[in-house]
Formats: C-alpha cells, structure tokens, sequence
C-alpha cells in the first residue's frame, strides 16, 4: 500500500503525523455540537421513511413491507444532506442509478480479486505491489478515485473554512460518480441500513422488548417535546436494544437487552476501541437509535409472514452481514 500515494495517505492506512492529522480533521465533523445541528435534518428524513413505510404497507394486499431498502435509502439521505449538504431524496427514487452504484461501491473495494489477492499475500511486498498495479491498470481501485476526485472539493474546503453543515458543496464539484465515492468513503449508509433493519426484526421478533422501547420513548418524547439530540441520548434502554441486536447477529444464545449493563465493556466492541475505532460512531449510533424510537413510537411493528420461523436468514459481502431476502414487517400505527 504504501507505494500507492493515494491509499497511503487514506486515514484507514496513515500512520503517525499523517493519521493523526487526518483523524483530527475528520472527527471535528462529529462533534456533539454538530450532532445537534443534524438532529433536524434527520428527523425530517425519518419522518419521511415513516410515510413511505405506512403508505407501503398500506398497499401491500398483506400489508407487509420490506424495511430494508427503505433504511437504506433513508439513511442514504441523511449522509447526503448532513456530510454534502444536498437534498437528494433518494427516498422516493430507490431505483435510481446513482443510488445502486452507491450501494455496491463499497462491496467493491473488497470483493476486488486483485485486492483479494492483495490481502492473502499482504506480506509479501512483490505480490502486494503487483496486485496494487493490476488493480489501477485493469480495475477500479476505489481510494485512488476517492483521493482523485476528491481534490475539487479539499480546495473549495480551503476556502471555506466554515462548518461541515454549514457548507454547501455545489453540484458542479460534485457529479454523482465523486459523490458516491465521497459518500460511501463514509462506510455509513450500508452499515446503518442493515444494522437499523436488523433492530427492527428484533423489535418486532421480541414484542416484549418492543413494549419496553415504546414506554422509554413515550416518556422522553413527552420530556423534552420532540425528538432531540439531549432526548436521544436519554434513551439508555433503546440505546441497549440496538446494541443487543448487533451482537444477536452473528447469532448467540439469547436476545436480552437488560444484560448489556452488567456486560464488560471489552466483551462487545461493534464499533471498535481505542483511537482507531469508528470515528463515524457517534452519527451511527444516534441515527439508528432514532430510527427504532421513531419507529416504535407511532407503528407497532410485526413480523410479517416471511419469517414465520421467527428466523432471519442473512448474507455476507465485503465486511457487512445483512438480511439477505430482507425485513418484512406489518407497521400497525397506533
């Protein structure tokens, strides 16, 4: 890697000066500050995935509806509207090219045979800078592009030094192709859209559960008149649901929220530890947990009839486990 100047100087590989640097700039865009800021912009994407839920399932001739590529497109929405400042609503445009080309880009970067290949033989520097060069002669190395097309952007970012909200990137700077790769950079929306979808199967799967989120929910909503970043942060038990449910999957014994207090903070690391973990865990887990408030404080979901076996089958690509036929749920409002 480190003969390839664009990747060597990507935050996942910098090392030292470089990384320290890189993470510094990166992580000023998730402060609790900015978070805050964001927080309308995502309820108002959630409120619309709502809609488009109830409407869905108010079509279906068995009222279910797939959850998945909803999520998906809705948190799509949010990256797009909070990191670029644009309005995409993909939401309402789940076919769109640009939208699936975004989805599998980050699935490429890994499902690559030259990076594949790069990776079994990752000590064996002739092999490793073979693979680097058959990757940019005959493929697509994606953080070379990202670096690439990226550049309009770091100018226009020097001469406005102003908050990543606050900045408005103009379209021109940022055609469909660099926003997917900016965008996905992120390792944000995919990540999300499954680990949301998996939250809902669980609420849905564990109505005990669900009742106990609903209360929780209820009660702070009504505290703080709406759904804000301090009233977010206030829900330790839905906080805990999510958490049990990515660590549910891959499976384990049980689904048991409650446990998660007393579980050693080592024993589950779902966003990594030290400072080289997420350094987008803060929006991704105040999304998510948005997402199942939002969720179970005006439906009450069920499984629908597709998982009749209480079961959710799931596939593996690059690093992500999602469902692999999806998340069919019955949104009944309340």
């Amino acid at each position: 890697m480190n003969g390839n100047q664009y990747v060597r100087h990507a935050m996942s590989f910098a090392v030292g000066d470089r990384w320290r640097f890189s993470r510094r700039s990166v992580s000023a865009a998730f402060t609790a500050s900015k978070m805050r800021l964001m927080m309308y912009g995502m309820t108002k994407a959630v409120d619309r995935f709502l809609n488009l839920l109830e409407a869905r399932c108010l079509k279906a001739p068995d009222g279910e509806a797939n959850i998945y590529p909803l999520i998906g497109s809705l948190t799509f929405d949010v990256v797009a509207e909070t990191a670029c400042g644009l309005y995409l609503d993909v939401q309402h445009k789940p076919n769109d090219q640009y939208f699936d080309s975004a989805r599998s880009f980050m699935l490429n970067i890994v499902e690559s045979a030259y990076q594949r290949i790069g990776q079994f033989f990752s000590e064996v520097k002739s092999i490793l800078a073979m693979t680097c060069m058959l990757e940019l002669q005959f493929g697509c190395e994606p953080l070379t592009a990202l670096s690439r097309k990226s550049e309009p952007i770091v100018v226009l970012r020097e001469k406005d030094q102003s908050s990543l909200l606050d900045a408005k990137v103009p379209k021109e700077l940022l055609r469909w192709r660099e926003f997917r790769e900016r965008t996905d950079d992120q390792g944000e929306f995919e990540t999300v859209s499954a680990s949301g979808s998996i939250c809902a199967f669980c609420l849905a799967k564990y109505p005990g559960v669900q009742e106990r989120v609903r209360q929780e929910v209820n009660a702070v909503y009504e505290k703080y008149g709406g759904f804000t970043y301090d009233a977010v942060r206030d829900l330790t038990y839905t906080r805990q649901t999510v958490d049990e449910s990515l660590r549910l999957y891959p499976p384990v014994v049980a689904f048991s929220p409650e446990k998660k207090a007393a579980r050693h903070p080592l024993a589950f690391q779902p966003f990594g530890l030290g400072a080289r973990n997420c350094v987008g865990m803060r929006m991704a887990q105040i999304e998510t947990i948005l997402i199942a408030a939002m969720l179970v404080h005006r439906f009450r979901l069920h499984l629908g009839s597709r998982h009749a076996n209480g079961e959710l089958e799931r596939k593996t690509e690059s690093i992500i486990a999602s469902p692999k036929n999806g998340v069919w749920i019955r949104a009944e409002k309340i």
